[in-house]
């Protein structure tokens, strides 16, 4: 089996979207998709990218499609995955429309024993994760979120994602 090199979540909106609560929850709401998943597998990252394909055509069916991304010496976990994200949204120009976002981690590695005990101390956020992911894990990733991190989704994102969750 290959190692993965990256975790992400993506959706193209049902509507275009531009500065306010709904993109943050928007990106709040994959960075806990990731988190989640890093979790899962034990992993943790070190590189955060936001993906965002603007609503300007410049072809037939051609948007523009900008990254940003930032490096951290040490591992993130879902507080240093969203506060990066929501940084890196915060640089784009503001009143930007865009119809598709995306967050990604890589630069994956194992979590450690000491990067637990140092980083992602078990305690009551390490409890909340663990809960959280139980709860998901069992009646699905809608069931509950943080902050009202609800995500729109365009209806071909959604029904993708639903017939993946179906299949597994």
């Amino acid at each position: 089996m290959r190692e993965r090199k990256s975790y992400g979540e993506e959706n193209t909106f049902a509507r275009d979207m531009a500065d306010g609560d709904d993109v943050r929850r928007t990106i709040v709401a994959h960075a806990e998709s990731v988190a989640r998943r890093l979790r899962a597998d034990g992993r943790r990252g070190r590189t955060v990218v936001l993906k965002l394909k603007l609503t300007r055509r410049i072809g037939p069916g051609k948007y523009p499609l900008l990254t940003g991304a930032r490096r951290s010496p040490s591992p993130r976990g879902l507080q240093g995955i969203s506060d990066t994200a929501l940084a890196l949204w915060h640089a784009v120009s503001p009143g930007t429309r865009i119809r598709l976002i995306g967050v990604s981690v890589s630069g994956i590695e194992e979590r450690s024993a000491a990067q637990l005990s140092l980083l992602d101390p078990v305690g009551r956020r390490g409890a909340l994760n663990r809960a959280l992911d139980a709860i998901a894990a069992r009646f699905g990733d809608e069931a509950v979120s943080r902050g009202g991190a609800h995500v729109e989704r365009a209806a071909p994102t959604l029904s993708i994602k639903e017939s993946r969750r179906r299949g597994k």
